[in-house]
Order: structure tokens, then C-alpha cells, then sequence
């Protein structure tokens, strides 16, 4: 109503824009956070994506298979059965990573300024589907600029990225004791990566 309206302007401003743009372009919705990132951070993002998430298919999008496949990966390179507990530990943070990156993108498209407003509270209060099955480079590099910004440290990101660390450095740590060595690292690269 108009009252409202009047109390918005004066609230934010008489210049204030109150629906968001339902644009199409959505793509570049998607770049927005990338700012944050450093050109060696979109590399090292993209390099992470194309190898080690998007390995099942190289469809250019995360989906839970590359999840299947990348933990599949890291137990045949670590030579673990699958009952062993640390393929289960493996399995429960990848399937974790997995579930709340598909969150955060799912609230990055609700968030987005590319969102459709409502033109009614009956209209925003439906049940709404947002597909968030497929994970896109862009996406995954707007995630991470916005989990970069203003992050001092590993400690500055969510326990679910904190978690991904620990998966991949138990993969590369060979021998189990608690250290990286060259040979190690040498030895994950060139066996894993090819």
C-alpha cells in the first residue's frame, strides 16, 4: 500500500527499490562474488572444480555421482577397504561438503539480485522449487568469493569447509603420520591426477 511505501522511503531512502530485479541474466548474478577472489584463487577454485568435484562426467557441474566418484578415488589411492572407518569418515564429510554446498547455493539464488520478487505476501509465502542439483564453475567461484571475503584463515570458514581440508590432507598423507612430505605430495599428484 501506499503508507508502506511511504514508511520505506523514508526508512531507506526515497530512492530505495523495494522488488528485485527478475532479470534473466543470472549467469552474471553468479560472477558477482568472484570480485572477491584473487586471479591465483580463481585458478586454484577452477583447478579444484575440473579435477577433484566435477571427475565423474566433466559435465561442467557438481552433482552427487562426482561426490561418489572423488571419495572412490581417495579409497582406492589410499588402498582402504570399504568398511574402514576412515573411508566412512571420508564418505560422511564429502557427502556433508556436498549437502551444504548445495545449501549455499540455494541461498545464494534466493539472495541473488536476479531473484524474482512477489508481487504479493500469498504469492512469496508459496512453497517455492530451486533446483541446485547441478553446481555450475560459476556458482562454485561465487560461493568460495563469498566465503573468502573477510576469512583471516581456515578458522574464518564454516566447520563443513574446515572438514575438506582434513579429507584431503588425510588422502595425501600416506603413511598416516600427521606430515606432508614432498614425496607424498609428488606421489598424490602424479597418482591421482595423472
Amino acid at each position: 500500500s501506499t503508507w508502506q511505501l511511504r514508511i520505506m522511503s523514508v526508512v531507506f531512502g526515497s530512492n530505495a527499490n523495494f522488488r528485485r530485479n527478475s532479470s534473466s541474466n543470472a549467469l552474471d548474478a553468479d560472477l558477482n562474488y568472484q570480485r572477491f577472489l584473487s586471479p591465483f584463487q580463481v585458478v586454484k577454485f577452477t583447478y579444484m572444480f575440473e579435477t577433484f568435484f566435477d571427475s565423474d562426467n566433466h559435465d561442467g557441474f557438481i552433482q552427487k555421482g562426482d561426490v561418489v566418484a572423488l571419495a572412490e578415488k581417495f579409497r582406492l589411492y589410499r588402498n582402504l577397504k570399504e568398511e574402514d572407518k576412515r573411508h566412512a569418515r571420508m564418505l560422511d564429510v564429502l557427502y556433508a561438503f556436498y549437502d551444504c554446498l548445495m545449501e549455499q547455493v540455494k541461498n545464494e539464488q534466493v539472495r541473488s539480485d536476479f531473484a524474482q520478487g512477489f508481487d504479493t505476501w500469498a504469492e512469496a509465502l508459496k512453497p517455492h522449487s530451486i533446483n541446485s542439483d547441478n553446481i555450475s564453475l560459476n556458482q562454485w567461484l561465487n560461493m568460495w568469493g563469498r566465503l573468502c571475503h573477510g576469512a583471516a584463515g581456515i578458522s574464518g570458514f564454516p566447520f563443513w569447509v574446515q572438514l575438506l581440508a582434513h579429507i584431503f590432507f588425510d588422502a595425501i598423507d600416506h603413511d598416516s603420520d600427521g606430515q606432508i612430505s614432498f614425496e607424498e605430495l609428488k606421489r598424490f599428484y602424479s597418482e591421482m591426477i595423472g
